[in-house]
C-alpha cells in the first residue's frame, strides 16, 4: 500500500468520525482537551479541571449549539455542552435488576385432632 493510499484511508476515517460533528464557530474548547477530558492526576485535580472546563462552557458563544448535539450523542465522556458526563458501565446494556426473593406464603397452623 503506498503512502497516497494509507493517507486517502486516514482521510476518509477522519471524514467519517467527523460527518455530523457541528461547526462551533468561536467555541472555547479547542486546545483545552486536558481539562474537557480531565483524566490526569488526583481527584481534586480532575475535579478542578472539570470546574473549569463548566465555567468555560458557560462564556462559550457555542453552547446552545454544542448542547443540542450532544443530546444525539450516547457516549459522550467528559465536559460536553457544559455538563459532566460520566462513561457508562461496560456491562450496562447486560445489567438487569434483581428482582426481590419471594418472601415465603405462611403455612396454616396446624389444627389439633
Amino acid at each position: 500500500m503506498s503512502r497516497a493510499e494509507r493517507r486517502d484511508g486516514v482521510t476518509d476515517l477522519l471524514a467519517a468520525i467527523l460527518r455530523g460533528t457541528p461547526k462551533l464557530s468561536g467555541a472555547l474548547c479547542p486546545g483545552r482537551h486536558h481539562i474537557f477530558d480531565a483524566e490526569q492526576g488526583d481527584q481534586a485535580d480532575r475535579e478542578y479541571a472539570q470546574h473549569r472546563a463548566v465555567e468555560l462552557c458557560q462564556q462559550c458563544p457555542a453552547l446552545s449549539a454544542c448542547r443540542e448535539w450532544a443530546t444525539t450523542q450516547r457516549d459522550l465522556t467528559g465536559v460536553v455542552g457544559g455538563e459532566v458526563r460520566h462513561p457508562r458501565p461496560l456491562n450496562e446494556a447486560k445489567w438487569k435488576p434483581k428482582r426481590p426473593k419471594p418472601k415465603p406464603k405462611p403455612r396454616p397452623a396446624a389444627v389439633p385432632a
